[in-house]
């Protein structure tokens, strides 16, 4: 466009000179200076170019800004400020009329560009600057006179709505249902008819359609957002400023609404605080060689003047904030979004970012070709510092909770530990008692605790249950314990476990600092006589069970400790007998819940209870599992759960005889049933089997000689103590001295060197037997061995809520599992340099698994390949230790 006319209006005549000589330069016009808006020439007209200082712009209101300069039509408006002026050539060849308030805030940017939207309807006021409303931190909007939007900014996108659905929607769709009553129009005014508010009282509308002064300032409402982020945020408190936009040739025709919707609130705890603070935008431009245009006054927050760098390359400002430089301009730079690094400004700075964020957009022009001409840039520079900050804090606290978490575990293990310590560790071994107990917290720790000794004959078991449940449950109990083990030799000696209560109770009360009431058990067993005595301070009665009858061994459970001073507890006496089980337990049980609807209850342990010796183990962990078998598992505790139990057996005596070995697996079969009966572990039935058969093949094979016409006499007798068992064979018997040691290093090495393994292995039946057995004596003839096995001791059941993970670490090396039928000829040829064996903690090795370590230990001193044994089970490693394998070939036993 060819310019006729250019005008400026400023009162500062350094701006107006300056302004007027590069315009004369660049076009050959001379300016026309003007001081205010009145002084305008009457022909003032279109094709004229006018520019306005922000200082006069800034002093008129809406209506004044139409009629002086709307109304007369130039073809272009530059508000301009004092700073900006050598961009003035490279606006001239666009066509579009604008409004540029250059030294604005991003609020006044928004409602100027709003304007432009409702004051030149169907012209485009320039990409970039909708590029720029699109990034200011506001929701910008317009509406019509029906109350539709007409514009919003893509800042509502974070309320999840997309701007092209909302355009010619209603404006009450955002707004939440209870604010609409008191922010629109038609519901507001017609309330106010007649009355006379003044400026002061106006109402603030949302489709405001009044100009200033009485236009709509800092509304508070809530807007609600999409339905799909319903579940997440109900409403979000925001300020609304709104103004109405009327035709500048006709005040009385309206033509829409302006808005502008900013955030003010934030959730913190259960309420909304109001104290947020605003940060300013920092918005500038840059030409197409990267230097600035323009630079919005919030640039003084960083300690600069924004004519400082007006003409300067954009990196000489990000150098001075310590910042890098966004992407350098080229045409391919359309969009940018980065947060930049932590700025480097002395500390001294008022307001300095310590972080930024800039958002930026290239500038294009349409030349005459039709091509896109880069022009520049426009972008907004953001402080981020608090959210940054608080993305740190959020940083730390993970790894802070996890290091703290660490310990609280590690806390928890040592004080689980200590707590197993406070019961019984080690269960009693009497030869006609099975003793079973079960701790199980519903918690991390225990409030009870159970305490079972043997002394002097005399057997007595304590029950504790403190109030509660956790760690402070525990502490009581840790001191409920203290106080027992002052007063056990009331049991002991005096097997008195109702005077034993009494001294409780008044020990404790002298301790007891809460209304808190521990209920306890105590009983005693004379193990000669088999009579039972208890008493029970207000803890559940024991049950006694034989052959699936049960019996409530009282009607009343005795008040509770230290609930007063003066309380006297009854003695119960009953004679064990044979088969006769014990039950002892904690009121957790009766509480386990089933169902939703239903607990155990007393009638329920009484019916399972009745099971016991009867196809169900008379221990605490197999009536558990019975319950857990009722609801698939799920066994939720409402308290601690303590089961003990006592069983009366009297040993078992069994006699055979056989004539071949066909019969050692019938024989280890019923032998295992009878060590399972007396609560044999898995070790030790494994042990006394292996020994069993040894000894019976050397009866078959060596003392008769393999003649099926003489017999093997085979017996045993097995106690919840001990199991001994008797093999007699009908040969001559031989000399113990004779047979060699399988262990003799010197002997091994010849008779490998001779492949004599068969030789080697003489002896190994008896290494075997005295290995895993206690005992293993000769009569003196040779004819007859007698082993006895010793039970290992038996321990309670501590069932913790928490689970110590196994990770199995990365091993490349083939690991292969020791079994009865490893091939050692395959093992080898799948080795490369090295073969890693495991013997599981419940194999045991036999006498043929001694050949075949033989044969792999001769393969492997011929070879280059070496070989690690990991012995889970002590006394195979014990065995292979003995023999001294690493000392022939290249093996390490760990």
């Amino acid at each position: 466009m060819k310019w006729t006319r250019i005008i400026i209006i400023t009162s500062n005549e350094h701006t107006a000179d300056h302004i007027s000589r590069i315009l004369t330069e660049k076009t050959g016009i001379k300016a026309e200076v003007f001081s205010s808006p009145a002084a305008l020439p009457s022909d003032f007209a279109s094709g004229e170019l006018l520019f306005i200082g922000h200082e006069i712009f800034s002093s008129l209101s809406p209506e004044v800004f139409r009629s002086a300069f709307f109304s007369r039509a130039p073809s272009k408006i530059y508000i301009i400020p004092e700073n900006l002026i050598n961009e003035l050539s490279t606006r001239f060849h666009l066509a579009a009329p604008e409004i540029i308030p250059q030294n604005c805030t991003a609020h006044e940017l928004s409602m100027a560009m709003a304007f432009l939207d409702i004051l030149c309807p169907g012209t485009p006021a320039g990409d970039y600057f909708y590029s720029l409303v699109n990034q200011l931190p506001d929701v910008v909007y317009t509406i019509n006179s029906a109350g539709n939007f007409t514009f919003i900014s893509d800042k509502i996108k974070e309320y999840g709505y997309e701007p092209a659905d909302l355009i010619g929607r209603h404006y009450s769709i955002l707004i939440h249902p209870e604010d609409i009553p008191a922010v629109s129009r038609d519901m507001v005014l017609p309330k106010l008819r007649g009355r006379v508010t003044g400026d002061h009282n106006a109402p603030k509308l949302f489709d405001e359609r009044r100009a200033c002064p009485r236009s709509t300032s800092n509304m508070e409402l809530r807007l609600v957002p999409a339905k799909e982020k319903e579940k997440q945020i109900y409403h979000s408190n925001v300020l609304v400023n709104a103004s109405g936009v009327y035709n500048q040739n006709d005040r009385s025709k309206f033509l829409g609404t302006v808005g502008v919707i900013s955030e003010i609130k934030k959730k913190s705890g259960d309420g909304l605080r109001k104290d947020t603070v605003k940060i300013p935008e920092i918005i500038f431009r840059t030409d197409d060689d990267g230097n600035f245009t323009y630079l919005s006054r919030e640039v003084r927050n960083l300690g600069f003047a924004p004519e400082d760098f007006i003409g300067r390359h954009y990196s000489e400002l990000f150098a001075q904030i310590g910042e890098p430089p966004p992407p350098a301009h080229d045409p391919d730079f359309t969009d940018f979004s980065a947060e930049q690094a932590k700025n480097a400004k002395p500390s001294d700075t008022p307001a300095l970012h310590e972080w930024s964020e800039v958002n930026a957009r290239g500038m294009y022009v349409e030349t005459a070709d039709r091509s896109r001409k880069f022009v520049g840039t426009i972008g907004v520079i953001r402080n981020i510092s608090t959210r940054k900050r608080d993305e740190e804090i959020h940083q730390r606290i993970p790894s802070a909770l996890e290091g703290q978490l660490k310990n609280f575990e590690s806390s928890i293990h040592k004080a689980q530990e200590l707590q197993k310590k406070l019961n019984t560790m080690l269960l009693p071994g009497i030869s006609d008692l099975n003793i079973h107990a079960l701790l199980m917290p519903s918690e991390t720790l225990s409030g009870d605790f159970f305490d079972i000794r043997m002394i002097d004959n005399v057997l007595f078991i304590i029950l504790a249950d403190c109030t509660g449940h956790g760690i402070e449950a525990a502490m009581d109990a840790t001191l409920l314990k203290a106080i027992s083990d002052r007063h056990l030799w009331l049991l002991h000696k005096l097997k008195a476990p109702e005077i034993f209560l009494e001294h409780m109770n008044l020990d404790l009360i002298k301790y007891k600092e809460d209304d808190k009431f521990p209920a306890m058990s105590a009983c005693v067993i004379d193990l000669a006589s088999k009579e039972l005595f208890f008493s029970t301070a207000g803890a559940e009665i024991p049950l006694l069970i034989n052959s699936g009858k049960v019996t409530r061994l009282s009607i009343r459970k005795g008040m509770v400790l230290g609930y007063k001073k003066d309380l006297a507890f009854i003695k119960h006496r009953y004679e064990l007998k044979p088969g006769d089980i014990l039950l002892l337990y904690s009121d957790a049980l009766p509480e386990i819940q089933l169902n939703a609807h239903q607990l155990v209850e007393i009638e329920g342990v009484e019916k399972l209870a009745g099971k016991l010796g009867r196809g169900l183990n008379a221990d605490s962990e197999s009536l558990l599992r019975e319950i857990s078998s009722l609801h698939k598992g799920i066994m939720p505790l409402m308290d601690d759960l303590t089961m003990v139990m006592v069983q009366y057996l009297e040993p078992v005596a069994r006699n055979f005889s056989i004539n071949t070995e066909d019969k050692i697996s019938l024989l280890q079969e019923r032998l295992k049933n009878d060590c399972s009966y007396f609560s044999y572990n898995t070790n030790d039935i494994m042990q006394i089997n292996i020994a069993l058969g040894e000894m019976i093949i050397n009866a078959v094979q060596h003392g008769n000689a393999g003649l099926p016409d003489k017999h093997v006499d085979v017996s045993w007798e097995i106690s919840c103590q001990t199991a001994v068992i008797k093999i007699t064979d009908e040969g001559t018997g031989f000399n113990l001295q004779s047979v060699p040691d399988p262990r003799d290093i010197a002997r091994l090495k010849k008779l490998i060197d001779e492949n004599n393994v068969k030789e080697y292995s003489s002896g190994r039946g008896i290494w075997l037997a005295k290995s895993y057995m206690d005992s293993v004596t000769y009569n003196e003839k040779g004819n007859q061995v007698i082993m006895t096995k010793k039970r290992s001791p038996l321990t309670p059941g501590f069932l913790f809520s928490y689970h110590e993970i196994l990770k199995n670490e990365g091993n490349d090396t083939p690991i292969t599992d020791w079994n009865e039928e490893i091939n050692i000829g395959n093992l080898l040829k799948s080795a490369d340099e090295k073969i890693v064996i495991i013997f599981k903690k419940n194999y045991f090795i036999k006498s043929h698994d001694i050949v075949k370590i033989i044969e792999l230990v001769n393969s492997l001193r011929t070879s280059n390949i070496s070989a690690e044994f990991y012995i889970e089970n002590m006394s195979v490693k014990s065995l292979l230790s003995d023999m001294d394998i690493k000392s022939i070939a290249n093996i390490r036993i760990h």
